[in-house]
């Protein structure tokens, strides 16, 4: 609690200029630790104090880091009702100990400015709330001070242009939104103004294309298109393309109400079909297959009539080599996933359950050594983890 009992004139001037100052701790006030790390270091305290009738009401909170450095700092209010809310003044701070935000809450809602910091002390984004709505300008800058980002709420809601820009100042993106959504023409620039690097088109937050003019192009650095696909009311719908740098066809796939239909085709430089497979009810069936364009395998997978895949999906390097083999669900990895190092040389042997690590989890050295090996259960790391040095003796 130190750096809260050490509040600098540096830092009441910023309050100053940017709202109400937070209630200075009183040698009467009472702190309740409500919340500990594991180790045992405060993570929540709320301190009270004694009203005329000997009610302690509470006055204030603070939010820990687990090494013990004021996170939050925070003026309470006791309502009527009996809950406890925020009002008044809000601090919050970096692990170093600089201010990372600086706001005002009436009632238990965001009220005026709320000043946001880099950890390097500079202004990392302001915006104003009226009854914990954000409302009005918003602007955001960069570590080193130049400008990121430029939008407009209305109700908490974005409206009119959001505008983000590179470092040099330059335009990255500009969307416009009404009430919240995107709506209309959007587009992405590349940097040092080289021309558009993608244009959308949204229809009340969704992708919707208009007559000849597709949802979304993609543009390379020399302005070519590169790729265009369709959607209507957010589903693709007619032919996806994207293409070589000659100008010829690479990949075609038709969309029909969201889903994928008949013949998906790759193709390579000089226009000649060289992989694909084929959809129905919008799922694949039978065999999918993709070639370098030297005519070697790239990835081959293989369907059941209702979608199922027979085998582990094969991806391979240009030489020929294995890359990786992995079964998929839903389009995420599920079951067993391995991958190669160059010359097939086992890299990794995972187990996936719906695309989250589940079970005994596996790492290899180039040389075919043990790198570690951990188990996985409900998301997260559980029980023994071992990690090896490449000569076999083990980490501490």
């Amino acid at each position: 609690m130190r750096h809260f009992l050490c509040v600098n004139l540096f830092l009441c001037m910023m309050l100053a200029l940017c709202g109400s100052s937070p209630k200075v701790r009183q040698p009467n006030w009472r702190p309740s630790s409500v919340e500990h790390y594991p180790n045992g270091n405060p993570l929540r305290v709320i301190f009270y104090e004694k009203d005329g009738d000997s009610k302690e009401l509470p006055v204030k909170e603070l939010t820990f880091y687990p090494n013990g450095g004021v996170k939050e700092e925070r003026d309470l209010e006791l309502l009527p009702s009996g809950e406890m809310v925020f009002h008044g003044a809000a601090i919050g701070y970096h692990p170093s100990g600089k201010i990372a935000e600086l706001a005002d809450f009436e009632r238990g809602q965001l009220e005026g400015e709320v000043k946001s910091f880099h950890s390097n002390g500079q202004l990392h984004s302001t915006v104003f709330y009226e009854k914990g709505k954000k409302e009005g300008n918003f602007v955001s800058y960069y570590p080193s001070g130049e400008k990121e980002e430029e939008a407009v709420y209305q109700g908490d809601l974005l409206v009119n242009e959001q505008v983000c820009y590179y470092r040099d100042g330059l335009r990255e993106s500009l969307t416009y939104y009404e009430e919240g959504l995107p709506h209309g023409e959007a587009l992405e620039w590349f940097p040092e103004e080289k021309g558009v690097k993608v244009k959308r088109l949204y229809l009340h937050g969704l992708l919707h294309g208009e007559g000849n003019h597709p949802a979304v192009t993609i543009y390379s650095e020399d302005q070519r298109i590169i790729e265009i696909q369709d959607f209507r009311g957010g589903k693709p719908e007619g032919l996806h393309l994207k293409y070589h740098d000659n100008g010829k066809v690479a990949y075609r796939l038709k969309y029909k109400e969201g889903e994928k239909l008949g013949q998906k085709q790759f193709f390579d430089r000089q226009g000649v079909c060289n992989g694909g497979g084929k959809y129905q009810g919008g799922v694949p069936i039978g065999e999918h297959v993709e070639r370098y364009d030297n005519g070697q395998l790239k990835r081959v997978a293989r369907y059941s009539m209702q979608g199922t895949l027979l085998e582990p999906v094969v991806e391979y390097v240009e030489e020929g080599d294995l890359l990786r083999s992995y079964f998929l669900n839903a389009g995420e990895y599920h079951g067993e996933f391995r991958e190669w190092y160059a010359g097939e040389k086992l890299k990794c042997h995972y187990s996936y359950n719906r695309g989250v690590l589940e079970g005994e989890q596996q790492e290899f050295y180039p040389s075919g050594a043990a790198k570690c090996k951990a188990f996985y259960r409900n998301e997260a790391k559980d029980g023994l983890f071992e990690e090896w040095y490449e000569d076999g003796k083990p980490k501490l």
